[in-house]
C-alpha cells in the first residue's frame, strides 16, 4: 500500500515537472502487479521520442536534480512505451524531503532505461533499484557519512550477487 509520504512526494514530483493533469499511464499501483501489459515495444524503444529519453535518463544519473528529473519523469508518466510500478520498499527508503523525489526519479528513470534497451514494456523493479543505489552512490561521494539503511541492505544485496532475490523477496512481504 502506497503510504501518504509515497504519494506526497508524487505530487512533489508532478508539481515540479509541471505535467498537466491527466491520469498517467504509469500511476502508482498498491500492489504489485502493474496495470498495464506486458508487450514488447520495439517500435517504441526506435523512435525518436525513446532515444530522446535515454539521453535525458543518463544526464539524470551523471547529475541527479530536479532539473534532470523533470524530463524523465515527464517520459515515464506520459509514454506509452514504458510501464513503471512504484512500490513503497524501493521509494521509501528514509530520504528527506529534498531528495525523496529524487529516489523516486531514479527508481523510474533504471526501470524505463532497461525496458527501453530491452525493447520491451514490462515493469523492471530491479532494474529501477539499481537505479536509486546510482543516485544514493553520488550522494555519498559528497556526504560520505550518509547512511539510508534500506538502501544499504540493497547496496549489500546488489555487492552480493543476491538483488533480484532482495527486490522479490521487498515485494513479497509488502509491496
Amino acid at each position: 500500500m502506497l503510504t501518504r509520504t509515497l504519494l506526497g512526494a508524487l505530487t512533489l514530483l508532478s508539481v515540479a515537472c509541471s505535467t498537466p493533469a491527466q491520469t498517467p499511464p504509469n500511476t502508482p499501483a498498491s500492489d504489485a502487479t502493474p496495470t498495464s501489459d506486458t508487450t514488447p515495444s520495439t517500435d517504441d524503444t526506435a523512435s525518436p521520442e525513446s532515444a530522446a529519453a535515454l539521453a535525458d535518463i543518463e544526464a539524470f544519473f551523471a547529475d541527479p536534480s530536479m532539473d534532470t528529473a523533470r524530463p524523465v519523469v515527464r517520459f515515464v508518466t506520459d509514454s506509452p512505451a514504458v510501464v513503471v510500478v512504484f512500490r513503497a520498499p524501493f521509494t521509501e527508503v528514509g530520504a528527506d524531503d529534498d531528495r525523496s523525489p529524487l529516489v523516486l526519479a531514479a527508481f523510474a528513470a533504471g526501470n524505463a532505461r532497461a525496458q527501453l534497451r530491452a525493447g520491451e514494456k514490462r515493469d523492471m523493479p530491479v532494474e529501477g533499484v539499481r537505479g536509486v543505489l546510482a543516485v544514493y552512490a553520488k550522494w555519498k561521494e559528497s556526504q560520505p557519512d550518509l547512511q539510508l539503511p534500506a538502501l544499504e541492505d540493497f547496496a549489500r544485496a546488489e555487492a552480493e550477487g543476491t538483488l533480484d532475490a532482495a527486490v522479490e523477496a521487498a515485494m513479497a512481504d509488502g509491496a
